[in-house]
């Protein structure tokens, strides 16, 4: 806090980035077991403009198809990944994110929006540092009493 009694540029800040932190830890916390590795592979696969195959991602990682294989099968288990026969060529399967995953994406693609317009209307387009991380922790503070489960 300054003289004024306002909380300080650093306080808003680490306010905002605890709460920013705080997301993002209980997002991760639903797929704990993914690393950087992982997460890039399913991007690719979910971001990819034709289908993906088991040889096509050996290729992509420089690994052997035995090791795309072992790799696929523990995604499947996950249900992160499904093997579906290739429309061309049905002696192949394409790799595709399963459809609970794609979901899952797709809702939080939308919340993430909902919440941007919600902090689009919030802010008044001034750009003083400290007002906008007031306004920052003032909005992540009425998110978080709008999805604490405490009456």
């Amino acid at each position: 806090m300054d003289k004024n009694g306002e909380a300080s540029t650093l306080d808003l800040l680490l306010t905002v980035l605890a709460k920013v932190r705080k997301i993002w830890k209980d997002e991760l916390s639903v797929y704990p077991y993914l690393k950087a590795r992982d997460l890039t592979i399913l991007d690719w696969v979910y971001h990819s403009k034709s289908p993906i195959t088991m040889q096509d991602l050996a290729t992509h990682l420089h690994v052997s198809p035995a090791a795309v294989t072992q790799m696929v099968a523990n995604y499947e288990k996950r249900g992160l990944l499904q093997k579906v026969p290739s429309q061309i060529d049905h002696r192949m399967n394409t790799l595709q994110l399963h459809p609970e995953l794609v979901k899952r994406i797709e809702e939080q693609r939308q919340l993430l929006k909902k919440q941007l317009e919600n902090f689009e209307a919030f802010i008044d387009h001034e750009f003083d540092l400290n007002k906008l991380l007031s306004k920052l922790a003032e909005f992540f503070e009425q998110e978080d009493e709008k999805t604490d489960p405490r009456p």
